[in-house]
């Protein structure tokens, strides 16, 4: 049988941010699908230290974080990382 893991978007979780891994963890989700969005709009999964506080909540809790940064060719977020 495969291993099937259940999740859920954090701001479908009540008091999402960064508590949603400990909320996802304790109704005993296996994942947690986080906001994307450009780094210009500045989405908190596209700040580092933002990405370090998910990672360690991930270790934490045992989750599994998925989640997608766009950044586009030329764009600002280019000129600012580089």
């Amino acid at each position: 049988m495969k291993n099937i893991k259940i999740g859920a978007c954090d701001w479908g979780l009540p008091g999402s941010g960064l508590y949603a891994t400990q909320i996802a963890a304790s109704v005993g989700l296996d994942a947690l699908s986080l906001k994307i969005g450009l780094y210009e709009n500045d989405y908190p999964i596209t700040q580092p230290e933002m990405q370090k506080i998910y990672l360690n909540e991930q270790q934490k809790y045992g989750m599994v974080n998925m989640y997608a940064i766009l950044k586009m060719e030329g764009s600002l977020s280019e000129n600012i990382m580089a």
